[in-house]
């Protein structure tokens, strides 16, 4: 049997690194990446990914995504990553990041969920944050 073929399309990727055709040392731009050649697949996992977001204003909005590693076992079998993200025009005299990574275990995500709720709960009833804007 006949293995199929797959169809690559070139892509530009500045990151990587460049070198002279038909040498076989390649030449590295920003040390980021060496590639090989001839060019070889490198099997770099596999995730199962939950994505939504919510708009907080005229052309802005905060995205999620959520996402878990496939396969079973291993040190990553009950890892989440957590990745939120501002876009479009900050608020005026903002001065923080609009970019937060957390890395949690699965069977704890529930919990981090009532934890950022009754946080923002509290914050209201004590006066920390105002009332609800929307």
């Amino acid at each position: 049997m006949t293995p199929p073929a797959i169809a690559l399309s070139p892509v530009t990727v500045p990151w990587l690194a460049t070198f002279t055709f038909g040498s076989r040392s390649p030449a590295v731009q920003g040390g980021l990446r060496v590639r090989e050649w001839p060019p070889r697949y490198e099997d770099e996992g596999s995730e199962r990914i939950a994505r939504g977001s919510v708009s907080v204003g005229a052309e802005a909005w905060w995205s999620v995504a959520l996402s878990i590693p496939d396969g079973s076992g291993g040190s990553l079998a009950d890892t989440v990553f957590l990745r939120l993200q501002r876009h479009g025009a900050h608020p005026p005299d903002y001065r923080g990041d609009v970019v937060g990574e957390l890395t949690l275990p699965r069977t704890e995500v529930d919990a981090i969920a009532a934890l950022l709720a009754g946080v923002v709960e509290q914050a209201r009833r004590n006066g920390v944050l105002g009332a609800r804007t929307s």
